[in-house]
């Protein structure tokens, strides 16, 4: 396993740099006859080959064949080819200046699960460079199944990362080159990057406005989670936990960010299993992933989860890190949103009973509701844009 880094120590700070770095023009078309490609990134920071990793690796246990594999272990495995795709990026700087740089996560989005992964299967991964900022990297994995019982490669689900070349000190280094995609699924995702990022900016100037004023239940209120027969206040579905982790999830005194995010998503769908009463409660996506702080490995860490959003079979699951530190402190270090499905034991999705009480709910709660139901609305188009995708395809093996 390959240095992370610090990966979290610097995130708030590096993705604030790397968003106003970005915010430049960072891609441009040629014309000339030799090229007919999209330059993203700073060619004075060198040219580079386009990035691709595969990587391919056993899923869970053999002990438990067949069982259903914990959405954040796949997580965890996305986490670390984002960081080989962007690791690969600064050591091409590397052989041309020989000054070591890293990478760290400082963001993740639209992730989604299309089919389950199970304990056994070999799970593959393709990891895509697809956009260059002078310091930032967007990274997209589109992740594939193969198993045993069906012989065939099967789609498995997509996500985006946002990585941030970092120096040893672990401050931001405008060294990314610039790269010539030149394959049309590239391209496309490399459009598809930037519409997510235009899309989060609106959703966080709505954000802003929204927090100016006072919430009605009347406007916050969704018709499905109104027509609930039973309802549950938002603060009685929220669940804890405490960790203290241990140094094999440690690099250089923090914590590995796919090890936090497999531990989040473990949370999550205990949450929703609690909240619905049913075993069955599975991930099917997670929005976003925010590192504003690192978790050291001196940090007293407590995970809140809280269901924020109810719909016919899916919810919303927040779920916030804090960290306690030496000094007394204690630090909000990592947020992330996860959509859970309700199935039935045999797999099928039925009905959630339960709605979210809105009557009596704090500024806060109808704060997140509504920015749940947003975040909805958006995340209906990025999956007719995944499942409508052309390149997607199943292979025989």
């Amino acid at each position: 396993m390959f240095r992370r880094a610090a990966s979290q120590a610097v995130a708030s700070r590096l993705f604030r740099t790397a968003v106003a770095a970005s915010a430049a023009p960072s891609s441009v078309a040629l014309s000339e006859n030799r090229r007919t490609g999209l330059i993203i990134g700073n060619p004075k920071q060198g040219m580079m080959d386009p990035i691709h990793v595969s990587w391919t690796d056993i899923a869970g246990l053999d002990t438990t064949p067949g069982a259903r594999l914990a959405a954040g272990r796949v997580l965890a495995m996305l986490d670390l080819c984002a960081a080989r795709a962007s690791q690969k990026a600064v050591d091409h700087q590397t052989c041309l200046t020989h000054e070591r740089y890293l990478t760290c996560t400082v963001g993740i989005t639209n992730t989604m699960f299309s089919s389950p992964i199970l304990h056994g299967d070999a799970v593959r991964l393709d990891g895509r460079l697809v956009h260059c900022g002078s310091s930032s990297m967007g990274i997209y994995i589109r992740f594939y199944r193969q198993s045993p019982s069906t012989r065939t490669e099967t789609l498995a689900g997509e996500s985006f990362f946002t990585m941030v070349a970092i120096t040893p000190d672990l401050k931001a280094a405008k060294v990314v080159p610039a790269t010539e995609l030149t394959d049309s699924l590239d391209i496309e995702l490399h459009d598809r990057y930037v519409k997510i990022r235009e899309i989060q900016k609106e959703i966080d100037k709505s954000r802003a406005e929204r927090l100016k004023r006072t919430l009605t239940t009347e406007e916050v209120q969704c018709p499905i989670n109104k027509q609930k027969l039973t309802h549950a206040r938002i603060n009685s579905t929220k669940v804890e936990a405490n960790r203290i982790f241990f140094t094999s999830c440690i690099n250089n005194n923090t914590v590995f960010g796919g090890e936090l995010m497999a531990w989040m998503e473990q949370h999550a769908v205990h949450c929703g299993r609690m909240f619905t009463g049913n075993r069955y409660v599975f991930t099917i996506g997670m929005h976003s992933v925010a590192f504003p702080e690192p978790v050291f490995a001196t940090d007293w860490v407590t995970l809140e989860a809280t269901v924020i959003y109810v719909r016919n079979t899916t919810m919303e699951v927040d779920v916030v890190l804090r960290a306690e530190r030496k000094d007394v402190s204690t630090v909000i270090t990592n947020r992330a949103s996860f959509v859970l499905i309700n199935n039935d034991d045999i797999g099928q999705k039925c009905a959630i009973p339960l709605g979210l009480e809105l009557n009596g709910a704090t500024q806060e709660e109808l704060q997140q509701f509504m920015e749940a139901r947003t975040r909805y609305h958006y995340s209906v188009a990025s999956r007719d844009a995944f499942f409508n995708n052309s390149r997607i395809v199943t292979t025989k093996l």
